[in-house]
């Protein structure tokens, strides 16, 4: 090694403080950006692994094929290979489940039962034609008698109404009366040995009326019809050959998602460019830390720079100095930053491993940390990249110093005549704040580091702390919470155990006395489908919307405009009195029975397929006060149905005798609300609710409705032991009773995870401006030795001393204040443009972000400042003016 870099190393250890503050601020870039990489390799290895065993390892799925055009379609130059099964049809089965009556039995071949989710949880494969496996639902849900090693006769054949034949993606059709409208035309009858029972697949859409039962694939079966699930060579061109394909097909989407395509760009738009920030914000910081370590070291090392730079070195050799002291601290720092990152993420997803279980309901799939040498690579190249950019801005300062300049050292203090300070300094601060004010107008270039580090710890933490903001909020607002823990359905007919009815508010009453419950409330519903919105009730936005996008999402009956679901709900007048408190209305106009004023609500969340965004807007102008509606006369409806055999209407029949029985009715609108009181959630996403007191919405005499009691509680797992509990005291039916909060446990712990990861984020990049306020203030004031001991020499005392510090300490955080509030608040609108590529949101400033920013600036200035002044205190004026590293 030559003299340039036994030099540097020499420089390292006797400046032990600065090089372990650098060495730690190269080991948090390093560990962050390896956090980030490692975390995004592990969660989309388990979502792929997840949405293999739910759906299965396929890309796109073709049903309903000849066995010619199944041969095409394998023989296709696009696809890899595709596992199919034979359609052998629909068979009746006596079970409970009212909404799947039938199973629906595929002949499939081995490519198909290695490939498709076919999860095992009793008895065996099947092993030929003659062998059957069930789904786990018919047994357990529909509670069918079906046991392992029965034989089971079924007869098979096609759901046909109208003359036409329905699939397993047409739900069961029934009439108004909940009688089946479709037929079965039995083509052949099978017996089967019934030799296991399998998890109900993914690939069975929920709506689906056959439970799929499998079976192995007979050449010599009478299958008219091929399903096949075709995994293609580039799954990149999974929706291209779909939507060329002269087939119908259907994507697997999550598979296909996050094996990293996506049918929307908007998807990787909105992550790449939040990737971007993110990463963008963690090599920032970094940089700002360690480009002021490396400045502070070439300030440090300036005579001797000049004392090599007068015996012959280049600028060259020079600036290789500097960079020599980048690979020594990055050959410590990056490998521990990395080895940090890799064990930090693997604690934290240790932690809330279980919370991603739930999140993708698939517990069977172990979340292990993925460490990927291409991730970790990656890291530590980034992070390198990194020390050297911060290192090259110094290293071409330190090689463009002359020698005698750099021996004089003339160049950091340039007075440039008499240096004027305020007189209102002078009043304020007395003579150690004009000392104070006269330095940084001499030493500019270290006052200005100073700042500068401030500036971008304020800039890095407000901005880190919008970007988690944003992200929480988009996933709360796309994953709708419920604001209620409990809920009860009341029927219409809700009777007790002794057969009195019962109505929903007095079964409100008899549960809200279980213990725990903290808030309640009740609504009843009537849920009209006939709402035609015309344009011209639209606002000017909406409207254009939906002309730019077509539908939207919402039905539309061509010029005559949309259309619509209407839900009108009768709330509990306690309820409903706050509801109106919260708004502001008064009661008297509200409350009115007799002529029933409502309360509207028309928010609209939909995806806006042009824009690949989610978009709030209102389906109606806030001026339409009369709402016309069409409402079905059920029981006109019921009765014209029995009239005639519903299973031999095509739907054009049926509907035309639905539409002969609507009525036209009229609601009145006071005013509308951006929220809906406690407990409501609109289920349809393109529909308008009006809200009533329960008197008025009785006085509305809708027909047949149901209601909803909703419950708040401290714990919801007690709470609903005992709300059953109560239930079955009272005699009221216990089914109806649910336990919302666990239902919706995986919204919640997405929202945990983001938070988790946000706060995990936040303290890391904290942790990086700290590292830098501490590293650039503490050298500074190092550096100032001479100063300080020169006016300990003329008199001045500890408490002169303290004055002058609180000046240097106010004026460091107003001006860091100054630039670094405005600059962030920049950057946030960045992050709020990048979110709102894919959610529509309001812009919003993180206030507590700001508050806590300016009340630690202050903190850390003056903490760092007296730890530093009390390192040097003890220094003897003779020996600090003799220093010759000044």
């Amino acid at each position: 090694m030559n003299i340039f870099g036994r030099t540097t190393r020499k420089t390292l250890w006797k400046n032990k403080t600065r090089t372990i503050v650098t060495i730690i601020g190269i080991m948090l870039s390093a560990a962050m950006i390896t956090a980030v990489l490692t975390s995004i390799v592990s969660l989309q290895e388990y979502a792929l692994n997840c949405a293999v065993y739910q759906d299965g390892n396929w890309h796109i799925s073709q049903e309903n094929l000849t066995q010619e055009e199944l041969s095409q379609v394998r023989e296709d130059e696009d696809v890899d290979s595709g596992a199919a099964a034979q359609e052998l049809g629909y068979a009746p089965v006596e079970n409970k489940w009212a909404e799947k009556p039938y199973l629906y039995v595929l002949g499939a071949d081995g490519l198909f039962m290695e490939r498709m989710p076919v999860h095992l949880i009793r008895g065996r494969l099947p092993e030929n034609s003659s062998e059957l496996l069930i789904p786990n639902e018919i047994v357990e849900r529909g509670q069918a008698e079906i046991y392992v090693g029965d034989q089971l006769t079924l007869d098979l054949g096609d759901r046909m109404l109208g003359g036409e034949t329905l699939y397993q993606h047409n739900p069961l059709m029934l009439d108004e009366t909940g009688e089946l409208r479709e037929t079965l035309q039995i083509r052949q009858a099978r017996t089967y040995t019934v030799v296991g029972v399998y998890e109900t697949p993914g690939f069975e859409d929920y709506s689906s009326p056959g439970q799929t039962a499998l079976t192995c694939w007979d050449d010599s079966s009478a299958a008219e019809t091929y399903s096949v699930y075709l995994l293609l060579k580039d799954p990149g061109k999974a929706y291209s050959y779909m939507n060329g394909s002269m087939y119908t097909g259907t994507a697997n989407t999550d598979v296909l998602l996050y094996s990293g395509v996506s049918f929307y760009d908007t998807f990787y738009k909105v992550l790449y460019n939040l990737a971007a920030i993110l990463i963008g914000l963690t090599i920032f910081g970094s940089v700002s830390l360690i480009y002021n370590a490396f400045s502070i070291s070439v300030s440090e090392r300036t005579r001797q720079f000049g004392l090599f730079s007068s015996v012959g070195a280049t600028r060259r050799q020079l600036r290789n100095m500097v960079f020599d002291e980048a690979v020594y601290l990055s050959l410590i720092g990056v490998p521990l930053g990395i080895l940090c990152g890799v064990a930090g993420i693997g604690v934290t997803l240790n932690l809330i491993g279980n919370k991603f279980y739930s999140l993708f309901g698939v517990g069977q799939v172990a979340f292990r940390l993925k460490i990927s040498p291409f991730a970790l690579a990656a890291a530590a190249v980034l992070a390198f990249i990194t020390v050297l950019v911060s290192a090259w801005i110094p290293s071409r300062r330190a090689a463009r110093v002359s020698a005698i300049e750099a021996i004089r050292q003339t160049g950091d203090i340039k007075a440039g005549g008499k240096v004027k300070t305020s007189r209102i300094v002078y009043r304020l601060f007395g003579l150690e704040g004009m000392i104070a004010a006269k330095h940084f107008k001499r030493d500019k270039k270290r006052y200005r580091a100073t700042i500068i580090s401030l500036f971008m710890s304020v800039v890095i933490f407000i901005s880190a702390s919008s970007f988690c903001t944003y992200l929480t909020d988009a996933v709360t607002g796309t994953f709708q919470v419920h604001d209620y823990d409990i809920s009860y359905s009341v029927p219409q007919d809700l009777k007790d155990s002794q057969g009195n009815p019962v109505s929903a508010g007095q079964a409100a009453a008899l549960l809200s006395r279980a213990e725990g419950v903290t808030r309640s409330s009740f609504a009843a519903v009537a849920i009209e489908e006939d709402l035609e919105i015309p344009p011209e009730w639209m606002p000017e936005s909406t409207r254009k919307y939906f002309e730019g996008t077509g539908t939207g999402g919402v039905e539309t009956e061509g010029a005559e405009g949309f259309q619509a679901g209407l839900m009108i709900y009768g709330v509990d007048e306690v309820t409903y009195r706050g509801y109106l408190k919260e708004l502001g209305l008064p009661e008297e106009t509200y409350m009115d029975a007799e002529h029933p004023l409502g309360v509207g609500y028309s928010w609209l969340r939909d995806f806006n397929r042009g824009t690949e965004r989610v978009e709030s807007l209102q389906l109606l102008d806030q001026e339409r006060k009369s709402l016309p509606f069409w409402h079905l006369n059920r029981a006109k409806f019921e009765q014209m149905l029995e009239q005639g055999n519903t299973g031999d209407m095509t739907e054009e029949e049926y509907e035309q005798r639905r539409r002969s029985c609507l009525e036209s009715r009229t609601l009145e609108i006071g005013t509308y609300a951006d929220r809906l009181p406690f407990g409501l959630n609109r289920s349809k996403n393109h529909s308008v609710c009006i809200v009533y007191p329960i008197s008025a919405f009785e006085k509305l005499n809708l027909g047949s409705t149901s209601a909803t009691i909703y419950f708040e509680a401290a714990d919801h797992s007690l709470v609903f032991q005992n709300m059953a509990e109560e239930a079955g005291k009272n005699g009221l039916p216990r089914e109806y009773l649910y336990d919302v909060y666990a239902v919706n446990e995986n919204d919640r712990n997405l929202v945990l995870i983001i938070k988790v990861f946000s706060y995990g984020f936040i303290v890391l990049i904290s942790l990086i401006a700290l590292a830098n306020v501490f590293n650039t203030i503490s050298t500074s004031i190092y550096l100032r030795r001479r100063e300080f001991a020169m006016l300990k020499s003329v008199g001045m005392t500890r408490k002169g001393f303290r004055k002058m510090m609180n000046f240097e300490c106010l004026l460091y955080g107003l001006k860091a204040l100054a630039f670094g509030i405005p600059t962030s608040f920049a950057v946030t609108w960045l992050i709020f443009r990048s979110v709102r590529m894919g959610y529509d949101t309001g812009f919003y400033l993180p206030w507590p972000a700001v508050a806590v920013a300016v009340g630690s600036v202050f903190l850390v200035v003056f903490a760092t400042m007296m730890y530093s002044m009390r390192k040097i205190s003890s220094d003897n004026p003779i020996d600090a003016l003799k220093d010759e590293n000044q």
